[in-house]
């Protein structure tokens, strides 16, 4: 029967006979009941006595004298059962006896212990086989536990007072991922200490060669630039702004083993949308975009001036003068079909002429212009700013997918937005007046940040823009046309670059694409009005 003193009748019970009668159940709820003090009890535990029994018994009971339960969450009632002295008689054939789904649970529940002495398993000969250092056993992002630090900084609760009960994983995008990565949305049913069940959810972006893009990670340090911006940059810029600015996800957590993966805030259930990348942004949003990005470059400067320069990763962007000499024949067989494309449809002799001048390799020519100078205003720029990386709300907007972002003239996330995003017409007839708008919230953002001693003066600015001008006719053979073709078909980078009649054939599709060819016949001659054709660097 029951007493008022359990834990000391407790040490008297003989497991063996526990196991083998109908008193199962009766032990399992009372072991389950609070206890106030069982360690000292289940410390008696003989090992010896748990071999005897079966090992569906063995399975039935062993969760519950360690602690564990099967979701491998430690019940609040008994914190410190699992110490050194209750396993340091383990042996290795002790654990043969059970499912490996069962072992790998009794493991998770020992590392998750919360003694702060290690736990050591022996073998019969003095040979450590395991231990429950944090960081010795790197989970699986799709293990449940992978997630319980990120459920309970995100519910603000401990990790003692949650239990997770379920994971599904879902594709993030309905089409293809990001460049380099793959977006995964993870769903997480949690039970709260009080019996309350909620539904969590998260973006976890992937390091994958499946992806398109996939192998170019390691030679431009892609995830481990955008872990400091999401971890340290990001948080640094909206604390600038007491937190009444936003700029992109909330970052939970980022693991480089076993695999490398971001875990984020799912902006889907915070209500923000994707939009079309078929659909371009009109003058309005457009504008609040330009309002968003002003504020997130005067953070960058702020942010320059008051702390150390940027990290190395941060060195270049979308054009890194170490590795575009790999990219010589992608880029010439890009070149070879665009310029095709334009005498196929009759374009300007004008225009052509300039364009065949253009006879060294794209990147170079972009690693130069943007080689960081000190006449430029310069920013941490997001580095590929157009649809797919901003997500939009009923009342407002955050920019994603940073992989990219490098410290340099605020020209380049300016003139890569307006081209590759704003509707066209808007750029032709209202592109100054775009510019200018820029300004007057980089006026107002510096104003708030008390440090308008950083504004460049408008026509400073505007020149800066001109320097660089010839990144827009860089974005018409590349940018422009893959982010065109997204929309009506399957990126296929091997064909991209491929010399042999397949790859021409592709990319005859790629510059013949209705959406593309609309695009180019209006941007040509407003980029040659401004003289942004002509192959030159001017820095």
């Amino acid at each position: 029967g029951k007493s008022s003193n359990f834990t000391q009748n407790f040490s008297r019970i003989s497991f063996g006979n526990c196991i083998r009668n109908s008193y199962r159940d009766y032990f399992k709820n009372s072991l389950q009941q609070s206890v106030r003090n069982p360690t000292r009890s289940l410390t008696r535990i003989s090992f010896s006595t748990l071999l005897k029994a079966s090992p569906r018994s063995l399975q039935e009971f062993l969760p519950v004298f360690l602690g564990a339960t099967s979701d491998s969450r430690i019940p609040s009632g008994i914190p410190t059962i699992i110490s050194p002295g209750n396993f340091s008689g383990i042996f290795p054939g002790f654990f043969q006896k059970f499912h490996p789904g069962f072992l790998r649970e009794l493991l998770l529940a020992a590392r998750l212990s919360t003694v702060s002495r290690p736990l050591i398993m022996m073998s019969s000969t003095g040979e450590t086989i395991a231990c429950n250092h944090r960081d010795t056993v790197a989970v699986d992002w799709r293990h449940l536990d992978f997630y319980r630090d990120v459920v309970s900084q995100d519910l603000g609760l401990p990790e003692d007072e949650i239990c997770l009960r379920n994971l599904s994983v879902t594709n993030a995008t309905d089409g293809q991922s990001g460049f380099t990565s793959l977006l995964h949305r993870v769903l997480v049913d949690v039970q709260l200490k009080n019996g309350e069940c909620v539904q969590r959810s998260y973006v976890v972006k992937e390091n994958s060669n499946d992806a398109i893009g996939g192998n170019v990670e390691e030679n431009l340090a892609l995830f481990e630039k955008e872990i400091e911006v999401f971890q340290k940059l990001i948080p640094e810029f909206e604390k600038l702004f007491q937190h009444k600015v936003k700029f992109g996800p909330r970052f939970h957590k980022a693991v480089k083993s076993p695999s490398t993966v971001i875990v984020m805030e799912d902006l889907n259930a915070s209500g923000y949308i994707m939009r079309s990348s078929s659909n371009r942004l009109n003058l309005s949003d457009s504008r609040a975009v330009l309002s968003r990005l002003a504020k997130f470059h005067a953070a960058s400067a702020v942010y320059t001036k008051q702390n150390e320069l940027y990290s190395k990763f941060f060195g270049s962007g979308m054009f890194d003068g170490d590795t575009a000499s790999g990219a010589e024949t992608y880029l010439t067989n890009l070149i070879k079909s665009y310029v095709t494309s334009l005498r196929e449809r009759n374009c300007c002799n004008e225009f052509l002429d300039l364009i065949s001048q253009w006879n060294k390799n794209l990147y170079v020519v972009g690693a130069e212009l943007f080689r960081l100078n000190d006449k430029d205003f310069n920013v941490l720029n997001h580095g590929d700013l157009w649809m797919n990386n901003m997500m939009f709300s009923e009342s407002d907007l955050l920019m994603i997918d940073f992989q990219i972002a490098f410290y340099g003239s605020f020209s380049f996330d300016l003139l890569q937005f307006i081209l590759c995003t704003v509707e066209v017409d808007a750029i032709v007839n209202k592109f100054d007046e775009l510019i200018e708008f820029y300004y007057q919230e980089l006026q107002d953002a510096f104003r708030i940040l008390d440090q308008t001693t950083l504004l460049p003066s408008l026509e400073n600015l505007t020149a800066d823009i001109d320097r660089h001008g010839f990144f827009a006719a860089i974005l018409l053979v590349e940018a422009i046309p893959l982010m065109s073709y997204m929309t009506v078909g399957q990126l296929n980078m091997d064909l991209m670059s491929s010399s042999e009649l397949e790859g021409a054939e592709f990319r005859r599709k790629l510059y013949h694409n209705d959406i593309f060819v609309d695009v180019v016949d209006r941007l040509l001659p407003f980029l040659f009005e401004r003289g942004y054709l002509k192959y030159s660097v001017n820095v």
